[in-house]
């Protein structure tokens, strides 16, 4: 379609006190009508969207108060009627492990072989659709659905993970997690046995390669990550360890425990076939999300909420 078919239009937001910190990509999908997470990514890769008339492609990098962000998209003038695939719950993985939900905040207990958002191979079958269908499903208008996942968790991961439902709790939630007072506590099963009954791993992490943006630790670039770790049992080629994270790095727990040489059992990208062989094999990563505290975007009430150890990773510490 040529551009002479096409409307060019143009919106602005300038970014304001108390929304300074969200990641760029949620304060766009916060802001900007009709784009998902995934298409504000791809508008921000192509440089449709730009902060103070500069593209930024870092989609994480937090936004600044005063910074203006426009963003400029192409409309066909006459939009042909094309029909949507209705989205069952055979579609999205099933129904959602509710925790907890009201008008603002949704907490799921997320199983691991799904991820929390649409990605590059996955848009149907994520924890984000799930969502969006129960809504669907309880009679709240299309123009009036909205879910954005308030933090990540790896797909192969499983445990609590937090979803905002309105525009106002996403921008208290992001703010709690970038300001750290959001308290996220995990457990792990890692390769062989840690020397050190507990620790805190303070280190610069940065990113290599394209696609999965593999983890890495680095001494001269990079962002600082800190990760508290303490050691539940030790068994005879794995041990189990409760995790905190200070920070919010991709990949960082499953980085910082291959740099220590303890890397998670069932983590293909980080564990090295020599250390994979020392332990029994898994089918899954054994990441889990045991506990999340944050407060209410709207009540202002701290919550706690948990998930207990999934049954695969109970037997296979069963097992040992």
């Amino acid at each position: 379609m040529s551009k002479s078919q096409q409307k060019k239009r143009t919106y602005q937001f300038t970014v304001k006190a108390e929304e300074a910190g969200t990641p760029l990509d949620r304060w766009c999908v916060i802001h900007f009508s009709g784009l998902t997470i995934k298409q504000a990514r791809r508008e921000l890769r192509i440089r449709n969207i730009r902060v103070d008339q500069r593209s930024i492609r870092e989609f994480s990098r937090p936004v600044r108060q005063g910074e203006r962000i426009a963003w400029t998209t192409f409309r066909p003038l006459v939009t042909p009627e094309t029909p949507k695939q209705e989205l069952h719950w055979d579609h999205v993985g099933g129904r959602p492990n509710l925790l907890f939900r009201d008008r603002h905040l949704a907490i799921l207990d997320k199983p691991s072989d799904i991820p929390v958002e649409p990605t590059p191979k996955e848009d149907k079958r994520v924890c984000l659709r799930q969502l969006e269908l129960l809504l669907k499903e309880e009679g709240v208008h299309a123009k009036k659905r909205y879910v954005t996942a308030a933090h990540r968790l790896d797909a192969g991961a499983s445990g609590v993970v937090a979803f905002a439902t309105s525009k106002s709790a996403a921008s208290s939630l992001g703010r709690q997690f970038q300001e750290r007072t959001a308290k996220r506590t995990y457990e792990v099963i890692v390769v062989g046995s840690v020397e050190k009954d507990k620790d805190i791993l303070r280190d610069y992490m940065g990113s290599v390669g394209k696609g999965l943006q593999r983890g890495i630790v680095s001494s001269s670039r990079g962002k600082l990550a800190i990760t508290h770790y303490e050691v539940l049992q030790r068994y005879k080629d794995v041990s189990h360890l409760r995790v905190q994270i200070e920070t919010g790095r991709t990949h960082q727990i499953r980085v910082h425990m291959a740099h220590l040489g303890h890397p998670i059992v069932g983590d293909w990208l980080y564990c090295p076939k020599e250390k994979a062989a020392e332990c029994p094999k898994a089918k899954r990563l054994f990441l889990h999300a045991k506990e999340l505290t944050l407060v209410h975007p709207h009540t202002d009430e701290e919550m706690t909420f948990s998930s207990p150890l999934p049954a695969q990773m109970q037997a296979y510490l069963d097992a040992m």
